[in-house]
């Protein structure tokens, strides 16, 4: 099974056709009831304040817009046509400046307020509704292959022309509401660093609506409409909404706070399940899947979880055959066992000759849904030893309790002064080494200084680190 790796996206999700009306609105009642929303009523606040700011500037002024946080880590911001506007938590961890900020809600503000979404193609695809719009845009596991594909064809519905035609707008209302336009240089720039580093290190292909071939610093066009909007600037502007760099300090990031990891613990608050794996054992988490490394790391052993909802009558050995397309010629040996009175399919696939390594595959369900356990061991592991590891996390798997939820661990961003002789090496704080990865070249996407900068003296730097 292929799972879908963290993807650059910052789609205008704007669509015409019968899901015109209120499709925003819609996707505001489900993300409320799925607890969607970014949970610090200051984020909301703060970008609603900059949307409305902006929006006197704009020739739809007299129309209501909403603007909001999402609870998401993917690097997006998108726009539905009946005004309503969402940024995710993980595209604002990339930004350093509230002009910067404005800069996406300025653009997504020109889309809808342009009716590119008039031109959209992707219309006749989303007879799903809001529904699955909204589990595409926060990922959950089961969906996310569907979602990429999906998500591609609507990115192909806005054409260079119409991005460069919100990249004006929105540099002109950024301007006429005192926001420095080249900012609109400045985060695109900025995403496209990541999404040029994504694809380098994850073989990603590009995602993000508004990023063409031509990184922006070298893209004339967009300089000329940014150079353009600059004579719209007051005399005198009016002074920031807030303190950018206070509200950043502390903002989550990475996966949703609905669920989270401490030591050898997983913790779902959604689900209201702990997968628990071996002592001494450390927990990662991703968009799709949980992971578990064993003390000496993969070259002793790792297992990788994902769960899928209950599906009818689902036989295990079917399954692996047809979803994750295991050949019976691979398999060495496949059984129905049972630890501690639960009862789950193992199967172990063949290894060549002489080799040290291998994997085993578990399936176990409880409570409707089916967790789908990859186990590997390197040299350093062995047969047995991933063996009695699955058993161990089968065994747990429990009801989450209010006890748990004392010990969770968030990252979180920190806000620190650079002194003489740091570099984003050195600023890896301990505490976060286990939940990112590329840790040193995060920081250094996060804070604008891809591929090669270092902080100076003085700067104002972002950190992630365990609060």
């Amino acid at each position: 099974m292929k799972f879908l790796k963290f993807s650059l996206v910052l789609l205008s999700l704007t669509v015409s056709g019968s899901l015109l009306a209120g499709h925003g609105a819609e996707l505001y009642n489900e993300f409320k009831d799925t607890g969607e929303f970014y949970d610090d009523q200051r984020w909301q606040e703060y970008v609603d304040a900059i949307g409305q700011r902006l929006l006197k500037h704009s020739k739809d002024k007299n129309r209501t817009y909403y603007f909001f946080v999402l609870d998401v880590p993917t690097i997006n911001a998108f726009a539905t046509s009946d005004g309503y506007i969402y940024i995710h938590r993980g595209l604002i961890t990339y930004l350093s400046s509230e002009d910067q900020l404005a800069a996406v809600i300025g653009h997504e503000i020109g889309h809808v307020a342009l009716r590119h979404h008039a031109k959209r193609r992707a219309a006749s695809l989303l007879s799903g509704g809001a529904s699955f719009a909204a589990y595409i845009l926060t990922g959950r596991g089961e969906l996310w292959e569907a979602a990429d594909a999906l998500t591609q064809i609507w990115i192909s519905g806005y054409g260079r022309e119409d991005e460069l035609e919100a990249d004006r707008f929105g540099a002109e209302i950024l301007a006429k509401a005192g926001y420095n336009p080249l900012a609109v240089i400045e985060t695109i720039s900025v995403l496209k660093d990541q999404e040029l580093f994504a694809r380098e290190v994850r073989h990603q292909t590009p995602s993000y609506h508004g990023l063409f071939a031509t990184h922006p610093k070298n893209d004339k066009r967009l300089h000329e409409v940014v150079s353009y909007a600059q004579e719209s600037l007051p005399e005198e502007s009016d002074p920031p909404v807030g303190d950018f760099w206070e509200m950043i300090d502390g903002l989550h990031f990475g996966m949703p706070t609905t669920a989270g990891t401490r030591r050898n613990m997983y913790y779902d608050k959604t689900h209201r399940v702990v997968i628990e794996f071996p002592e001494n054992w450390r927990v990662q988490r991703n968009q799709t899947q949980v992971i578990g490394h064993a003390p000496q790391g993969a070259a002793q052993a790792e297992i990788r979880i994902s769960r899928y909802t209950q599906q009818e009558n689902l036989v295990p050995s079917e399954f692996v055959r047809n979803s994750l397309g295991i050949n019976i010629v691979d398999i060495a040996e496949e059984t129905d066992a049972s630890i501690d009175d639960r009862d789950y399919y193992l199967l172990e696939l063949k290894t060549p000759p002489n080799s040290n390594v291998g994997r085993f595959i578990a399936i176990y369900t409880r409570a409707n849904l089916h967790y789908l356990m990859s186990g590997t061991y390197g040299p350093r592991g062995t047969a047995e030893f991933i063996k009695k590891s699955i058993e161990e996390v089968i065994s747990g798997i429990r009801s989450l309790t209010s006890a748990d939820l004392t010990y969770e661990e968030i990252l979180k961003v920190h806000i620190q002064e650079a002194v003489p002789g740091d570099t984003y090496a050195s600023l890896v704080h301990p505490s976060a080494l286990h939940a990112m990865d590329y840790p040193e070249e995060t920081l250094r996407l996060i804070n604008g200084h891809h591929p090669h900068g270092e902080p100076r003296a003085g700067d104002k730097v972002k950190i992630i680190k365990i609060k």
